[in-house]
């Protein structure tokens, strides 16, 4: 079977029973998708891929965490703010509330002298967290000034901070320091000051706003190491705060790192998620982020949701496989301000593993470990959000019947930002991937798209389209399996498994250029509108496209297959430069390893 036999019939057109266990969705445009938990691959149509079992690997015993390299210290649990939704409210079954604790130059020497003993490599990163940190100022200071002391140029900082200590006395020292801001803003004004609160209810937001000015100002170059969080107790206020941030003349160019949900709350309640509410509330910020691109709050959100789908590793899954768990591979560790070590800072206190002065206790680190393991091990095997669920080692502090709320909602929530992804794919809408454009002497090369089918449809019932590219045209009947085809097209496009062009004269597609395998097994094909073939116009595309293909994978030879009787097209193959090394009774197989030519041409990316 040919490369593209195998891309159509096994990747874009595969139809099945539905059955339990699995992912599947349907676009809007009612193109049909499912997710594989055993490849971690996004196919057409519906699978059944229900009687698949993710094996865990056993548990191993761990004296040793290879990995450290950055370690979060709580400086102090004071806080200067009362924000309504804080999982330091008392609300929060676990967790402590805010209190007097705070961290002396003692305190960090002797956490300082574990860090020592613990970071491994050559890069140290230092996080400081609360509370909020720079109420401990000066011993903030102390431990800066001493871990650049012992590390020198190998230690890099952050802390996170609500901004309202932020003077411009504080800000000079931290820029000289290089530390980077991880500043707490919830939206503009009237978002921000409606929970981020003092003890007397006054909001927070126009001391945050002056800091922010005050950088972008004087030291806008150092902009790149604020990174702005947000924090909301509802994510249906996202299209008002993206378009009040949007008209902010100075929020307006600075793009959210990170928007978060609360924590879930069982001490108030948690509830079920529904599938079809997500959808349809991701279905209205996409259809107002296809007016409003330029909107970055709404862009970072929606970039966030689908950042697992798009960056996710095809590995199929054979064998057991290791749990990924936090222990024993975390790169980093939480120091609270009793010295007490958390895996991270998002641990309840009850679950602690040791401390700076007697170190890890790796019977309570194995202990926790296991305990963890035991309820994945026994939850997940079936589950189709396996590869990607976000609950973590922390959950271990959940009941069963907590454990099965979060497992729902995990799974709906997959689920309905698969969904969001394939929707933006298919809508051509993963601008942060930008489409080669390709301009040649004569044509353009660009992406195709909705208002392309039904030439694109005359180009796959042409008769010597169908003769010489049989493995695409014969699933393709009428303009609907086109649009099937370049909605998965856009899908592979997304993962950079494929590229497809449509070559133009001025606005007109006159034919088509694909580079599909990529990067296992790069394999060229093409086809010409029969009213421009025989012009030398596919000559010409092929070369820019295998110029591009090199310029970006230089070293990767690009294979093709022709059919022994297609001599146009032989030729055309040889002229750029494609040379044989196989053959069966039909075809002819080649490939071209680096080009030789020089065209004058322009690259620009959408």
């Amino acid at each position: 079977m040919s490369e593209l036999q195998l891309l159509w019939s096994s990747r874009w057109k595969v139809n099945h029973r539905k059955k339990n266990n699995v992912m599947n969705i349907r676009t809007s445009n009612n193109s049909e998708f499912s997710y594989l938990r055993s490849t971690n691959e996004i196919v057409g149509g519906i699978v059944d891929e229900s009687s698949f079992v993710w094996e865990f690997e056993p548990l191993e015993q761990f004296s040793v965490l290879p990995n450290l390299g950055m370690f979060i210290i709580g400086i102090t649990e004071q806080c200067n703010l009362r924000c309504t939704y804080c999982c330091y409210s008392g609300s929060y079954e676990g967790n402590r509330t805010h209190s007097s604790k705070s961290m002396s130059t003692e305190d960090i020497d002797q956490t300082l002298c574990f860090i020592r003993e613990n970071a491994k490599g050559d890069k140290l990163h230092i996080a400081f967290y609360g509370g909020e940190p720079l109420v401990n100022y000066e011993v903030f200071q102390y431990a800066i000034a001493k871990a650049e002391e012992i590390w020198q140029e190998a230690v890099s900082f952050s802390v996170t901070t609500n901004g309202t200590l932020l003077d411009e006395e504080r800000i000079e020292w931290l820029i000289g320091h290089h530390v980077e801001l991880h500043l707490s803003v919830d939206g503009t004004k009237a978002f921000h000051d409606k929970h981020r609160v003092d003890a007397a209810g006054n909001g927070s937001y126009a001391k945050v706003y002056q800091a922010l000015k005050y950088i972008g100002e004087n030291h806008n170059d150092y902009m790149p190491h604020v990174q702005l969080q947000k924090t909301l107790p509802s994510f249906e206020d996202i299209p008002a705060i993206a378009e009040s941030w949007h008209n902010d003349e100075l929020l307006k160019d600075i793009q959210p790192s990170k928007i978060s949900a609360l924590a879930p709350n069982f001490g108030k309640g948690v509830g079920l998620l529904d599938f079809e509410q997500q959808k349809a509330f991701y279905g209205k910020l996409l259809s107002l982020y296809q007016s409003h691109q330029d909107w970055l709050v709404l862009k970072a959100f929606l970039f966030q949701q689908i950042s697992y789908w798009k960056d996710r590793p095809i590995v199929e899954a054979e064998g057991k496989v290791p749990m990924s768990t936090c222990l024993p591979l975390t790169n980093k560790l939480f120091i609270d301000t009793q010295g007490k070590i958390a895996v991270c800072e998002k641990f309840s206190d009850d679950y602690r593993i040791g401390d700076v002065t007697t170190g890890i206790n790796w019977d309570k680190a194995n202990c926790l470990t296991r305990t963890y393991y035991n309820i994945r091990k026994e939850r997940c095997a079936s589950c189709p959000a396996v590869r990607m669920c976000d609950l973590c080692l922390s959950s271990v502090s959940f009941t069963q019947e907590q454990w099965g709320i979060l497992c729902h909602n995990e799974r709906v929530h997959q689920q309905a930002t698969f969904w969001l992804f394939c929707e933006m794919a298919t809508l051509g809408l993963l601008d942060e991937d930008r489409f080669p454009v390709i301009h040649s002497e004569h044509f353009t090369l660009d992406r195709i798209n909705d208002k392309d089918v039904h030439q694109m449809t005359e180009i796959f019932k042409d008769k010597e389209t169908k003769r010489y590219l049989p493995e695409l045209t014969e699933a393709i009947r009428e303009e609907d399996d086109v649009r099937f085809f370049l909605n998965n097209v856009r899908m592979s496009e997304s993962t950079g498994e494929v590229i497809l062009w449509g070559i133009r004269e001025e606005s007109v597609l006159i034919g088509f250029i694909g580079i599909i395998g990529i990067p296992d097994y790069p394999s060229l094909f093409y086809a010409m509108h029969p009213n421009y073939r025989g012009k030398g116009i596919m000559t010409e595309c092929v070369a820019e496209a295998v110029e591009w293909f090199h310029t970006i994978h230089p070293t990767l030879p690009l294979h093709t297959e022709v059919y022994k009787g297609n001599i146009p097209s032989i030729h055309l193959l040889q002229k750029n430069n494609f040379t044989q090394f196989n053959e069966d009774e039909q075809k002819i197989f080649m490939k071209v390893v680096s080009p030789t030519y020089h065209s004058a041409k322009s690259v620009c990316f959408l």
